[in-house]
């Protein structure tokens, strides 16, 4: 006999089932049930995806930048996913290249809508909110002639790859519902910008490799979604206003900035103006430099230590790592994301502030029930904001005059990066804006 009966013959109507739960008809109410209730009846839509190329079959050296135009067509977008081939050429073994090329290349990335800028994507972001978001940062996959008997175990089949990500732009989303609606748009379409890292000058130096330099294709993939004529209509008569979710950011030089107190840092929040339900920290450290080229030092021609050969910008970073010297000091070859850079941190918001929260109740573990997904040993912190991850029930940043964050370091961390070049903590912030759409334009507010 099965016990599929016992939750009915057992309701008395208290407790948690009578909340939420009957056995009984009330006449005055409509009958609900998960077999009976009828469903909503909406506008159907239709989905589906597109691939935009950018730079085709050109040396990796000329990335600079480029803008990709998404079609006046597309109503709504959920996703866009950056998408890089590199292509064996004479002299390189393509299976020595960074697992993480796409990532390590990108200096930011840019949303706009006509010539305005709406979001500022940093790699940091995107290293963050994938891995929490998603649970992997860069996709791969490897094609073309297998011709070499030696394999590394990263890469076994093919000797060209290709790398994917998807970027967090505003209105990324599972749920259409807060997509990024372009329809009813006619004056600023959305177009996405992508600013790339170079290497050094030299072609023996490269972000790449010490001895070659090869081919590179890129594109995006959008996923799209068609809305109804009668929606549209509605839309061109109508102001819209809908959640979507999005982030912004701000990047602190550890060693430059003139806010570094010692092992404390004070960074100014009063640029964010979203409704923020969760803020993520990172601290990377890159080869490349203030003017976005690999550094000197930070390459080695004869062995490639520190290039982006093996080596990765987005790879775990322990103080001492790598480093022969036999002290806790990051070498100049040495690249990755921090571990254990945080002591605890304090955020700063009117009148209110969290008090000093130790690193270890910010874990990325753990964070289900946050609706995100768990990250362990991929250095990331967390400051939660609301009762989930992109919650309406955030803080409005916007309404707050006296916004910052207080960080400190680990002395051992933040002593070993005193010397060490480009170390940047990303802060980013996580949350929901207001898209309206009214007479053709399309705005954000907080």
């Amino acid at each position: 006999m099965g016990i599929e009966n016992v939750a009915i013959k057992t309701f008395n109507s208290t407790g948690a089932q009578s909340v939420c739960r009957a056995n009984e008809a009330d006449e005055t109410k409509l009958i609900e049930s998960q077999f009976l209730t009828k469903c909503t009846t909406e506008y159907i839509n239709g989905s589906g995806m597109s691939f935009i190329n950018g730079q085709q079959d050109e040396p990796v050296s000329d990335l600079d930048k480029e803008t990709f135009y998404i079609p006046s067509t597309s109503d709504a977008i959920s996703e866009i996913t950056l998408q890089m081939s590199l292509i064996k050429n004479t002299t390189i073994d393509i299976q020595d290249v960074s697992k993480t090329i796409i990532l390590d290349l990108i200096r930011k990335i840019e949303i706009k809508l006509g010539n305005l800028t709406v979001q500022e994507i940093f790699p940091g972001d995107i290293y963050a909110r994938n891995l929490t978001e998603f649970g992997n940062v860069v996709n791969t996959s490897w094609y073309g002639e297998n011709s070499s008997a030696t394999r590394t175990s990263y890469y076994q089949y093919g000797n060209n790859i290709d790398f994917s990500l998807s970027i967090p732009f505003i209105g990324r989303t599972e749920d259409v519902k807060r997509s990024f609606l372009q329809a009813g748009a006619v004056t600023n379409n959305l177009s996405i910008q992508v600013l790339y890292n170079k290497g050094l000058s030299s072609p023996t130096a490269n972000a790449l490799t010490n001895n070659s330099n090869p081919k590179v294709s890129t594109g995006i993939c959008i996923f799209t979604h068609s809305m109804t004529n009668t929606e549209k209509n509605f839309i061109s008569k109508n102001i819209i206003n809908r959640i979507v979710n999005t982030s912004q950011s701000i990047q602190f030089n550890v060693t430059t900035d003139s806010s570094l107190e010692g092992t404390r840092a004070v960074i100014n929040l009063s640029n964010i103006n979203l409704n923020v339900s969760h803020i993520l920290l990172t601290l990377n450290k890159s080869p490349f430099g203030s003017t976005s080229v690999l550094t000197n030092t930070a390459i080695s021609t004869a062995s490639g230590t520190g290039t982006l050969v093996s080596s990765s910008t987005w790879g775990s970073l322990l103080p001492g790592t790598n480093d022969t010297s036999g002290t806790a000091a990051f070498a100049d070859t040495n690249i990755g994301v921090v571990k254990g850079w945080l002591n605890s941190a304090e955020l700063i918001l009117g009148s209110d502030r969290t008090g000093k929260i130790p690193a270890s109740c910010l874990s990325t573990q753990k964070i289900e029930l946050f609706k995100l997904i768990s990250v362990s040993d991929k250095n990331i912190y967390i400051i939660k904001l609301a009762d989930s991850s992109f919650s309406t029930a955030g803080v409005p940043f916007s309404r707050l005059s006296n916004k910052s964050l207080e960080l400190y370091f680990n002395p051992i961390t933040i002593n070993a990066l005193s010397g060490a070049s480009a170390p940047k903590i990303t802060v980013t912030c996580c949350g929901t804006r207001v898209q309206s759409t009214v007479g053709g334009t399309i705005s954000f507010s907080a």
